[in-house]
C-alpha cells in the first residue's frame, strides 16, 4: 500500500448498520422491558472486606407493605449446587454461590436479596435487615494474600488457588541474540475496571406453569452463563431461555453477571414464579 493510498484509506469513515436507530432513539435495552406485575430486588451488601456470618434477621424486612419475600445466602445453598469452577485443584475445591453463605470475602458482597413491589420499598428493606458479623482480617494485596495468614476461600486451603509458567519457543536463545535486554526489579500494575455507560440488569422468571426459566438481559456471553446457571439450579440446560438486545458496552464485565441471573431466579420462584425479578446495581449498596 503506498502512502497516499494509506492517507486516502484512513480518511474514510467506516459505516456502522446500527448507528442510524440508535441516534433516532430505537434502541432496545434490558432497562427498556416492562413486564406485568414487575417486582424489583435489591440486594444487602457487607461493609467488611473479610468477616465471618454470625446471623441475619430479615424479619423486620418482611413485615414491610410492599416487601414480597426476602433470600439468604443459606437459603440459596440449601436450594442450589455451587457454581462450577474452571480450574483445576485447588480452586477447583472452591464452593461459591451467588449470595455469600458463611462469611464474606469482599467489600460489598451481597448476604441477602430483598423482593418488593417498587425499587424504594425494596431499598426500605434492605435497609431493615439486620446483619451481625465478625471481622477477620482482609486481604488488601497480592503478597499479603500469598502468606496464607487469613485463607478466604478454606475449601482450597491456600491463596495460591492457580499458578502457571508460559514458555514459547526457546526462551534462553531469544535472550542470548537480543539486541537489548531490560531487567525489572518489581512491577506495579494498577487497580482496573471497564466502565460501560450501561449497568448489567436482569430481568428473571421462573414460571411454573412450564418450570422453564427466562431471562431478559445485557449478559454479553448468555451461552457461558446458560452453564453455569443449569448446574447451579439444577434445571436442564434447555428449560433456560435468555433473550439480549442492544449492550450500552461490556468490555468482559457483562459476561459474569450469572450470580445475579442465579438470584433473580430464585427469587422469582420464592415470589409465585408468574412475576419477575429486576437487577440493577445502581439501586443496590
Amino acid at each position: 500500500m503506498s502512502v497516499d493510498n494509506e492517507k486516502n484509506w484512513v480518511g474514510k469513515a467506516v459505516p456502522r448498520k446500527e448507528e442510524a436507530r440508535l441516534l433516532r432513539g430505537l434502541g432496545k435495552f434490558a432497562d427498556d422491558i416492562k413486564l406485568r406485575e414487575m417486582l424489583y430486588l435489591r440486594f444487602v451488601r457487607s461493609p467488611y472486606a473479610h468477616a465471618k456470618i454470625v446471623s441475619i434477621d430479615t424479619s423486620e424486612a418482611e413485615k414491610i407493605p410492599g416487601v414480597v419475600c426476602t433470600l439468604t445466602g443459606a437459603e440459596v445453598a440449601s436450594q442450589t449446587q455451587p457454581f462450577i469452577e474452571i480450574a483445576p485443584d485447588p480452586a477447583g475445591k472452591i464452593r461459591d454461590y451467588p449470595l455469600a453463605v458463611s462469611k464474606v470475602r469482599y467489600q460489598g458482597e451481597p448476604v441477602a436479596a430483598v423482593v418488593a413491589v417498587s425499587p424504594g420499598v425494596a431499598d426500605d428493606g434492605a435497609e431493615a435487615v439486620q446483619v451481625e458479623y465478625d471481622a477477620l482480617e482482609p486481604v488488601v494485596d497480592a503478597e499479603q494474600a500469598l502468606t496464607d495468614a487469613s485463607i478466604l476461600h478454606e475449601d482450597a486451603g491456600t491463596n495460591r488457588v492457580w499458578n502457571g509458567v508460559f514458555e514459547y519457543g526457546d526462551v534462553e536463545k531469544a535472550f542470548r541474540e537480543a539486541a537489548s535486554i531490560v531487567e525489572i526489579d518489581r512491577m506495579h500494575f494498577h487497580r482496573f475496571s471497564s466502565t460501560p455507560l450501561e449497568n448489567n440488569v436482569v430481568l428473571g422468571q421462573w414460571d411454573p406453569k412450564d418450570e422453564r426459566i427466562y431471562y431478559w438481559c445485557n449478559n454479553s456471553f448468555p451461552s457461558f452463563a446458560i452453564q453455569f446457571l443449569a448446574a447451579h439450579l439444577n434445571v436442564h440446560i434447555d428449560r433456560i431461555r435468555v433473550q439480549t438486545f442492544d449492550i450500552g458496552g461490556s468490555f468482559g464485565i457483562k459476561i459474569t453477571s450469572y450470580p445475579q441471573m442465579a438470584v433473580c431466579a430464585l427469587a422469582s420462584r420464592k415470589a409465585g414464579g408468574v412475576r419477575s425479578s429486576g437487577w440493577k446495581p445502581a439501586r443496590s449498596t
